[in-house]
Order: structure tokens, then C-alpha cells, then sequence
């Protein structure tokens, strides 16, 4: 499981919701793949957003991060 830092929770409850998607749709016949794409982009630019705006500790902070 991923260990994720304060200002990354957003990213993490994304990243919760598309995996639970992924994991529906792998079980049955509904198609998400669009939900999935739409829910990714969003990850991806909030992530994008969220490190151009870090403060110096919070940069340590990545810094000294395990993963």
C-alpha cells in the first residue's frame, strides 16, 4: 500500500476511487473506461497543480519520502 503525504490525499482518494472502477469493471460487463479516463485526467492535473505549488518543507518533505 502506498504511504501518501498530507498534501497528496486528494490524489490518493482519486487514485482509491479509480482503482475501485477498475476493479468493478473487471468483475462484470459494465464499460467505465471513460469514467476511469475523466477521473485519471483530473489525477493527473491536480497532481501536476499540487507539486508546482510546493512549499520548502514540503519539498523536503518528497525528499525524505520512502517511495
Amino acid at each position: 500500500m502506498a504511504s501518501f503525504l498530507e498534501f497528496e490525499k486528494p490524489i490518493a482518494e482519486l487514485q482509491a476511487r479509480i482503482d475501485e472502477l477498475r476493479d468493478t469493471a473487471a468483475g462484470g460487463e459494465v464499460d467505465i473506461e471513460s469514467e476511469v479516463a475523466k477521473l485519471q485526467g483530473k489525477s493527473d492535473r491536480f497532481l501536476k497543480d499540487a507539486y508546482s505549488k510546493l512549499t520548502p518543507w514540503q519539498k523536503t518533505l518528497v525528499a525524505r519520502h520512502p517511495e
